[in-house]
């Protein structure tokens, strides 16, 4: 297949189990952004009110566990690279789960922090390894469209997740039976991980849905790119910041949005229509 064969591919003719492998990234996207950026909106208030901290204070702890995340995250990909990504979803999903609940149950400033790190830390690998990763295995050429349905995930994580969260905590006593019910969702998706596979060549299927592809069972797609090549590239990192600032300002701005209209003296359920309304566009 030449170059330009290849730009001019926008079929999104994945096949049946191609869009599986999106449909479940699209899962771990909504996971990702329903516990690490738009449910925050609702956790923070919601475990700031039954259990009488200050918001602000629990707002301010974000800021921590994001930037131990990143750390955490680059090294658990060098371990998915190395080991596949579905063992470490299957992992990072289930006790992932369990430490979302424990969150809920945070009866301490001290032991809400730790979760609270535990948790982004599982939320950031869900992302990369379940989302981006597992993408790319399956479609190396085509990875730009097919991400472009996995995440949005994000968006509609952000118009809903926030809803649900704030419906269930009323309907259960609280956002410790919400982040019960959250944490199962977690549980549910790292059991279903044992039906995915790290590269379609596992399960008779072809890089992209291309017949043509020849890529050998079980191999990675090499592509030259080593981390020292990719940290010495000046377009990688003009992408990085761009992307940083991007994130800074969307995820800064959102999950934050409800406390912020609330403060403000807007009700509740026009705070949460606003997010609705902003997530969708």
């Amino acid at each position: 297949m030449t170059q330009e064969k290849i730009r001019r591919d926008t079929r999104s003719n994945f096949g049946a189990r191609g869009w599986g492998i999106i449909l479940y990234a699209f899962i771990n996207y909504y996971l990702y952004d329903s516990i690490a950026n738009s449910a925050l909106n609702a956790v923070v208030p919601g475990i700031a009110a039954d259990r009488g901290f200050n918001v602000a204070a629990l707002t301010a702890l974000s800021t921590p566990a994001g930037l131990i995340a990143l750390f955490v995250s680059i090294w658990i990909g060098r371990v998915a690279a190395k080991h596949g990504t579905k063992k470490v979803q299957i992992i990072t999903l289930i006790s992932g789960g369990v430490f979302v609940i424990a969150w809920g149950q945070a009866s301490n400033y001290l032991l809400y922090a730790v979760l609270l790190v535990v948790v982004v830390c599982m939320t950031n690998v869900l992302q990369l390894v379940g989302g981006t990763m597992l993408v790319t295995n399956w479609f190396p050429k085509k990875k730009g469209l097919a991400m472009g349905w996995a995440t949005m995930g994000l968006n509609i994580s952000a118009a809903t997740s926030v809803t649900l969260l704030t419906l269930l905590s009323a309907k259960l006593g609280g956002m410790k039976g919400a982040l019960t019910v959250w944490g199962c969702l977690f549980i549910a998706a790292g059991i279903a991980t044992f039906a995915v596979h790290n590269y379609p060549e596992e399960v008779g299927c072809f890089p992209d849905n291309d017949p043509n592809e020849d890529r050998r069972k079980d191999s990675r797609l090499h592509t030259g790119w080593t981390t020292a090549k990719v940290l010495k590239d000046q377009t990688i990192w003009t992408t990085g910041v761009a992307l940083a600032l991007q994130g800074l300002i969307v995820v800064g701005f959102v999950s934050q949005l409800v406390p912020m209209l609330l403060g403000r003296g807007y009700s509740q359920g026009t705070a949460l229509t606003v997010m609705t309304v902003a997530s969708i566009g």
